[in-house]
């Protein structure tokens, strides 16, 4: 209202447009997190896989905010200037020295960090299970596997991550 009176009726709807995409999007990935968390529950009891369990729980919670982050940007995208400026918006590039980073990119880097911790989570399950599968196998052998595991996945990740960051 104080923008309005002040003579800017414009920036006033594109503010309050704003706050509604923003109001809006969280209330949706709360309710699509409550649905994720039931689904969880209802598949450990089930017996569901511990794959596709490491998955939904480590992708889950991020894949819905960051879609739907997308999806409000793209939204107010249009409202200012059609989708051209979200694609503008997404690419639009930030360089520090040898460092550049997009949002697009940034977007990339979060949800990579959420694939290798469900990675992380699915193979320590597997390695978890394998001595009741192979017992004639040392139980020393199963932490170095772990640990080695650990290491190369965060390893990975963080060879993407500076990968797309713009290190060569």
């Amino acid at each position: 209202m104080v923008m309005t009176a002040f003579g800017w009726q414009h920036l006033s709807v594109l503010v309050l447009t704003g706050w509604f995409l923003l109001l809006a999007s969280l209330q949706i990935g709360m309710g699509l997190s409550r649905l994720v968390a039931a689904w969880q529950v209802r598949a450990e009891r089930e017996g569901s896989s511990m794959f596709v369990r490491s998955l939904v729980a480590g992708l889950g919670f991020p894949l819905i905010f960051l879609s739907l982050f997308f999806l409000a940007l793209y939204w107010f995208s249009a409202e200012l200037g059609g989708s051209s400026m979200f694609l503008d918006v997404v690419g639009f590039t930030i360089t520090v020295g040898r460092v550049s980073v997009t949002l697009g990119r940034l977007a990339l880097i979060l949800t990579g960090f959420f694939v290798t911790k469900s990675a992380i989570t699915v193979v320590r399950s597997f390695l978890k299970d394998l001595p009741r599968l192979r017992p004639e196998i040392d139980a020393g052998a199963f932490a170095v596997l772990d640990t080695t595991s650990l290491y190369l996945l965060w390893g990975c990740y963080a060879l993407i991550s500076l990968f797309l960051l713009g290190f060569p």
